[in-house]
């Protein structure tokens, strides 16, 4: 049950992210954005695109949560590893949803699709990996005082 509430809370993450995307771009080209001219006109109703858009950046949610579950809890695996599946997952996501909401109106947008990609994932990944090493350091803080005091009684 507690796997199921993360999927849905993921699922929602990443519409929301996808939506505030989408917002970034309706405020840099002054118009509405809903999808890219390409996809719209590949189909007969606007709902049914945003619905796709909807599901498709929840998509991104699902396979990021599922794909955290790789990395090392008990120090079997290399971090190094799991970050470079990790991103496989997820790079592999964003491409294929990419060509399939045809965000790649030609060869340069690609390159530059895939590079602010990595630009965005190697600033979450940082800011994640800090803030769970502040996590491990202050448990360990913790434990240093908690075996000083029990050396002390």
């Amino acid at each position: 049950m507690k796997t199921l509430a993360k999927s849905i809370s993921s699922f929602v993450l990443g519409v929301g992210i996808g939506s505030l995307i989408e917002c970034l771009f309706t405020l840099v080209y002054g118009q509405f954005i809903v999808g890219t001219p390409a996809f719209i006109a590949a189909h007969p109703s606007p709902v049914f695109v945003r619905l796709v858009q909807t599901l498709l950046y929840g998509g991104f949610g699902l396979i990021s949560f599922w794909g955290g579950r790789i990395f090392p809890k008990d120090g079997d695996r290399s971090l190094f590893k799991a970050t470079s599946i990790h991103f496989l997952l997820i790079f592999s996501y964003f491409v294929a949803t990419g060509f399939y909401l045809r965000w790649f109106p030609n060869t340069p947008s690609i390159f530059i699709s895939l590079g602010l990609f990595i630009l965005i994932y190697l600033v979450i990944w940082t800011l994640i990996y800090r803030t769970e090493k502040r996590k491990i350091d202050e448990m360990n803080r913790a434990l240093e005082k908690n075996q000083r005091f029990r050396e002390d009684q």
